[in-house]
């Protein structure tokens, strides 16, 4: 569940952001896909090759288990395109972490009509609720095997590349309206103590829908108490999306290098061998973040504006 904390954090802080342009109607959407498509693209690209070559090499080699059981053209595509998380295939493949990548780039399709809603309504917190929980019973009801798993409360939560693209929309419009009911004046405090009373009740009951409404009040008690972040935190918070994105990879191999050398059953590795994995994860996504990332972005927002693709710069600009 921390991808649905993730879905709500980007509404939160695209609203704040950009909201300020929306309302000026001097919002961009172009240089806002070609800053989201640069930050977000270079390194999925790079590790779904990554996941690839572990597929196609892993089986021959001894670092991978048995070959992909899919259409392995249709899985490069759907990837590529963004499309995994639309139900068109029945897993994940090659680096299934992406599949929320393919989530955000639907709701960063959605933002500029959900943010311009969110900055009309007056209730807005109370409508993206009621949202929320529409979306999340409508799941519960179209998936049958819900019905024989009720004690998960909450299918909606469980969707990833069968549909994880409809998880955003609800989250992101709670995020989007957070940011704005914090703009309103609601102290931190407040937003606090309901985050912790929510995520009790629902990890206490087992109810999904609770422990996103508790990331939702947590994600406006940061917003409205702005901290100044220690160094170290800034620097994982760099480092945040690639640890995310090459963390499978690492997981993948080393276990299956660990089961090899130490003899272990599929499965059985002993909890000590997470450590280095942890450490082997933390140098991948330096090493990704210092060679793939920043320089693949600059790359992308220079060449863009050397074709005039890329209007004047704006201080709404994420960068």
């Amino acid at each position: 569940m921390a991808v649905d904390l993730f879905f709500i954090l980007t509404g939160a802080v695209l609203y704040l952001v950009y909201s300020d342009a929306i309302r000026s109607h001097q919002f961009d959407f172009k240089r806002f896909a070609l800053n989201r498509f640069a930050r977000l693209y270079p390194v999925h690209f790079a590790t779904m090759v990554i996941a690839a070559l572990i597929l196609i090499l892993g089986p021959k080699l001894g670092f991978a288990g048995r070959p992909a059981p899919y259409d392995f053209g249709k899985m490069i595509l759907l990837h590529a395109t963004l499309l995994h998380a639309w139900g068109i295939s029945e897993t994940g493949g090659l680096n299934y972490p992406s599949w929320s990548l393919s989530a955000e780039a639907f709701g960063y399709a959605l933002f500029p009509l959900l943010a311009f809603a969110t900055l009309k309504m007056r209730f807005a917190l109370a409508w993206s609720s009621i949202f929320l929980f529409s979306c999340m019973f409508f799941a519960q009801l179209y998936w049958p095997e819900s019905q024989r798993n009720l004690e998960e409360n909450l299918v909606f939560t469980r969707l990833e590349n069968d549909l994880g693209a409809l998880r955003i929309v609800p989250e992101f419009l709670l995020g989007l309206t957070i940011a704005k009911q914090t703009r309103s004046g609601l102290n931190s405090p407040i937003w606090f103590i309901c985050g912790v009373a929510l995520i009790v009740i629902g990890f206490g009951l087992n109810l999904d829908a609770m422990i996103v409404l508790s990331f939702a009040a947590l994600i406006g008690s940061a917003v409205s108490a702005n901290p100044k972040a220690p160094r170290i935190l800034r620097r994982m918070g760099q480092l945040s999306y690639c640890i995310y994105m090459t963390h499978a990879l690492v997981q993948i191999v080393g276990f299956k290098l660990i089961e090899t050398l130490f003899l272990f059953e599929d499965g059985a590795v002993p909890v000590g061998f997470v450590i280095p994995l942890i450490t082997i994860t933390m140098l991948c996504a330096h090493g990704m973040h210092i060679w793939c990332e920043g320089p693949a972005r600059l790359w992308i927002l220079s060449v863009s504006t050397s074709k005039s693709v890329q209007p004047k710069a704006s201080r709404f600009s994420p960068m």
